[in-house]
């Protein structure tokens, strides 16, 4: 007998897929903070439940695009594709792609777009985007009347989502971790955010202006124009000068894994005066970060080590784990600018340079001002969470920190020791003596650091990975999940574009084969994972094919470098899985001389609003937040 798939019956039913995949999907229930007598009622419906445990990063289904969006994508692809043909296809290198200043208004000389190859390519051009406009127009009219392309949420769910956007009781927060969303009363989550306001580290400014913020940026960059770079300080004063600035937000994660739960504050400076001056602070440390033995680059990096130590490890090793507790918050400003500046005159960083950098350093963290709850705040201790420059500060203080550690211990070293950010993992060959004496060192190092250790012989959880030592002495890894995790994965009725589903199941699966020293354990995780999956509404037969592709693609297909290709960027809406925009595409290069477009152009699309930009903001209602209900909710 036919078993029916979701996709049998999205084809046949449309909208009713939902409710089918609702009542053979198992949802994690969604975190609840600040509740002592339970959650509103209507929060605990079915459909709040249905609502919330799609997570954050699901799309209800949007509105029709419109043929006026699609054309200006065009333009802007248009505009793109003679650019090139002008400059050339020469790529650039990080810095220039840094500090590139956008001048989207410029437009080529006359002269230049009245050559024959520009007026060639513009008549090409021109027919494509008449070929597009009217494929979409034939797409919308299909889309606008085909029962699959019904909406992706129930009228409950939407009425759900409006409430909790209109709502002032509640604030909606993704948890700390990574662990799923978090639904958080409006009084606990005020009163924490004045406990942290009363811890010491903030203080009620008698005076604020955001002039005499911008007259300290000028002052800067008047001192210190000819120690940076040319490029970047155009950049800087670019910046500087089309810049709409406002004041930071102050917001909190919920730590779960916490008793009692806290919150981790953040300060969101996306648009602060500051954020683009600290933005050139994380290039330069993140450079010099790349030096410095102790720290990890990225996650991925550790495992490279693992691989280092194949032969057995022989004697008494002990596995050792670190956490510093609340790292931004208990560094002391002054001294790590000064140990940062030291260290860049180390690292033979110019000293024009580590002195621009080191006063750029004190205008930031000396001038953190955020709002919470209506009032004005300074930050005067710690490193404040959300400047870009902040997570290589830190890690540049403690490197340094370790590195004096390392020079007073000498040969009672770790055999092996790294630290990302606030967590460090070291392998310790020796009596158990010695190992209690370099954790004291360790948690001697500064005394407002304070480390949690945790030290096995046996096995040992460190960010994503459970390293283990085995009883022939060597060492084995694998992936490492949280016990409060919601594995709130993108649902397969999420309106992502396909090969977005594709796309973050195989880095999933590639991230497996990475964490996993023997093919047991990837086999193992790659079976939970895919349980998981099904759970979420895949079905077999797709997660077949993905889980299959990427068994046959092998790390080396992953790690090709890509071609530097030019894209066709458009709204995904109704009409994209209908719109047959490869074959127009092949179609017209095929019909283009390869001298004017290069490589084959290809088109990408840019996701709608997700359900967590919806209901999840930074600022705190109803002082700091207006509501908007728009009519665009209808059609979510």
């Amino acid at each position: 007998m036919r078993v029916r798939t979701p996709d049998h019956i999205l084809d046949r039913f449309g909208s009713k897929t939902v409710r089918w995949l609702d009542s053979h999907l198992t949802l994690r229930p969604v975190h609840f903070v600040g509740f002592p007598e339970g959650p509103p009622a209507w929060l605990q419906t079915p459909a709040a439940s249905r609502l919330l445990a799609r997570g954050a990063k699901f799309i209800p289904t949007p509105r029709m695009t419109g043929v006026c969006n699609i054309g200006q994508a065009f333009d802007k692809f248009a505009r793109s594709t003679h650019l090139r043909l002008y400059f050339g296809d020469t790529p650039m290198d990080k810095h220039s792609r840094q500090f590139r200043v956008p001048n989207p208004g410029w437009q080529l000389p006359r002269h230049v777009r009245d050559r024959v190859e520009h007026r060639n390519l513009a008549a090409h051009l021109s027919l494509l985007k008449q070929r597009l406009l009217s494929t979409y127009e034939r797409a919308a009219q299909f889309a606008s009347t085909s029962r699959k392309f019904r909406r992706n949420l129930s009228m409950a769910e939407m009425r759900i989502m409006r409430s909790l956007r209109a709502s002032r009781e509640l604030v909606i927060k993704p948890a700390d971790k990574n662990l799923g969303l978090c639904v958080i009363s409006i009084d606990w989550y005020i009163d924490e955010g004045y406990r942290q306001m009363r811890a010491g580290n903030y203080e009620r400014p008698s005076s604020f202006s955001m002039a005499s913020m911008l007259s300290k940026l000028d002052t800067f960059l008047a001192a210190h124009s000819r120690s940076i770079d040319y490029t970047e300080g155009k950049w800087l004063r670019h910046q500087r000068q089309t810049g709409q600035f406002r004041l930071a937000v102050f917001y909190m994660l919920p730590k779960l894994h916490k008793d009692p739960i806290k919150g981790r504050p953040i300060v969101a400076s996306r648009a602060w005066v500051f954020t683009p001056l600290s933005q050139w602070i994380a290039y330069h440390l993140n450079k010099v970060l790349e030096t410095c033995d102790t720290v990890l680059p990225s996650t991925a990096s550790i495992v490279t080590k693992l691989r280092t130590f194949s032969d057995p490890l022989d004697g008494d090793v002990y596995l050792v784990t670190a956490d510093a507790s609340d790292m931004y918050n208990n560094i002391p400003v002054d001294q790590a600018i000064l140990a940062v500046g030291s260290l860049l005159l180390r690292r033979n960083i110019s000293p024009q340079l580590a002195t621009a950098i080191t006063a750029a350093l004190e205008l930031v963290l000396n001038n953190n001002y955020f709002s919470f709850d209506g009032s004005t705040y300074r930050q005067t201790a710690g490193i404040a969470m959300g400047t870009p420059c902040a997570p290589p500060l830190a890690q540049l203080f403690v490197a340094v920190l370790e590195e004096d550690l390392k020079a007073s211990l000498d040969t009672r070293w770790p055999a092996l020791y790294k630290r990302y950010i606030d967590d460090s993992f070291a392998i310790f060959k020796g009596p158990r003596e010695q190992l209690d004496s370099f954790l004291a060192a360790q948690q001697a190092m500064h005394p407002n650091l304070r480390w949690t250790s945790v030290v096995s012989q046996k096995a040992v959880a460190f960010l994503d990975l459970t390293i283990w030592l085995g009883r022939d002495g060597r060492l084995g890894y694998s992936v490492h999940t949280k016990a409060l995790n919601a594995f709130q994965y993108i649902p397969p009725y999420s309106f992502h574009a396909p090969s977005v589903a594709r796309g973050w199941i195989l880095t999933e699966l590639f991230r497996i084969r990475r964490n996993s020293s023997t093919e047991l354990a990837r086999l193992y995780a790659s079976l939970k994972f895919f349980k998981r999956l099904r759970k979420r509404g895949y079905t077999a037969n797709f997660l077949s094919s993905v889980f299959t592709y990427e068994s046959a693609r092998q790390e080396k297909v992953a790690q090709a470098a890509r071609r530097d290709r030019q894209f066709l960027v458009l709204p995904f809406d109704r009409t994209a899985s209908v719109w047959p925009y490869k074959f127009v595409m092949g179609e017209w290069y095929d019909s283009v001389p390869p001298a004017l477009v290069g490589a084959a152009p290809g088109v990408a699309f840019r996701n709608s609003a997700t359900l967590g930009s919806r209901i999840i903001k930074a600022r705190l209602p109803p002082q700091e937040w207006e509501v908007v209900l728009s009519d665009s909710d209808d059609d979510a």
